[in-house]
């Protein structure tokens, strides 16, 4: 009960191992780690969350490291900064990291691998999230609101079956690619993905491999623009869209059930006089 529990600005130099008083705490500003490791590890331990609120950015330098204990919760309104080289141990069961601002919120670093991903991640801001490398989620992504805006060719990747807490809505999707690991018999079967504004979710069923990485990623635009040309199509494709796209993968030779959101975007759905015309085709960008 002596302990401060409110800090302006907090940072962490030296070595060794930093761990919070039994109480919630509040970082008004920034947390830096400049040097060894903070460890957010409440004495107390204990089967129920605890709490620490931080107001400002989170930066780890080069030579630092951010650990969080079990049942740690961290909440954060600003900005997460992570050197190359430095480390980002969140993988402990129970553990959340919530992002929860009021401005767009920036994904700076490498969260995917060993030592740098998240257990469990929550978006809950109106305003979304920019990240500039992959994040890898142990267990759940709790994506109340916010879209999470991806730089090209860099992914969401959900290690868990059931690793999709929340179902994609108007304005909670990954706008790049999103990973799952699924099962050929289970359930679970959405991709919360979209671009430019518009949530397009995929569902993929009947899986015909098991313990398999499957990813989505949708692009409201035309195909040339990635230098596919839909002119040039051979076989039984008649006609290519130019107003959207979807790039799928999955296992070599396996294959699924597709449904795709076609309403309100699609040129071609738009232009079909009877819609059982219409197919899915896989389309390598000659045939």
């Amino acid at each position: 009960s002596d302990r401060y529990a409110t800090f302006k600005n907090l940072i962490i130099t030296g070595s060794g191992t930093k761990t919070l008083p039994n109480k919630n705490i509040a970082v008004c500003n920034d947390l830096t780690v400049r040097g060894g490791t903070l460890k957010i590890s409440h004495f107390s331990g204990g089967a129920s969350p605890k709490y620490t609120y931080i107001d400002g950015a989170v930066n780890i330098e080069a030579s630092g490291a951010l650990e969080t204990a079990e049942w740690e919760h961290v909440h954060l309104k600003g900005n997460i900064n992570k050197a190359g080289t430095a480390n980002f141990r969140n993988n402990f069961p129970n553990q959340r990291f919530v992002f929860n601002g009021t401005l767009p919120q920036q994904i700076m670093g490498n969260y995917h691998g060993t030592n740098q991903n998240f257990y469990d991640l929550e978006f809950a801001n109106a305003q979304g999230f920019n990240a500039d490398n992959s994040i890898e989620l142990i267990n759940k992504w709790y994506n109340s609101n916010g879209i999470l805006r991806l730089a090209q060719d860099k992914k969401l990747e959900l290690k868990l079956y059931a690793g999709m807490a929340s179902a994609a809505g108007a304005n909670n999707y990954v706008d790049g690619q999103l990973s799952r690991r699924m099962a050929s018999a289970s359930s679970e079967a959405s991709f919360a993905i979209g671009d430019n504004g518009l949530s397009k979710p995929v569902s993929l069923t009947e899986r015909s491999v098991n313990d398999q990485y499957w990813m989505a990623s949708y692009f409201n635009q035309s195909p040339l623009d990635a230098g596919f040309n839909p002119e040039s199509i051979t076989g039984s494709i008649t006609m290519v869209s130019t107003s959207e796209y979807f790039v799928l993968r999955g296992a070599a030779s396996a294959s699924a059930k597709l449904t795709l959101p076609l309403t309100g975007t699609n040129d071609i759905a738009q232009l079909l006089l009877n819609l059982n015309d219409l197919r899915i085709a896989r389309w390598n960008g000659t045939q």
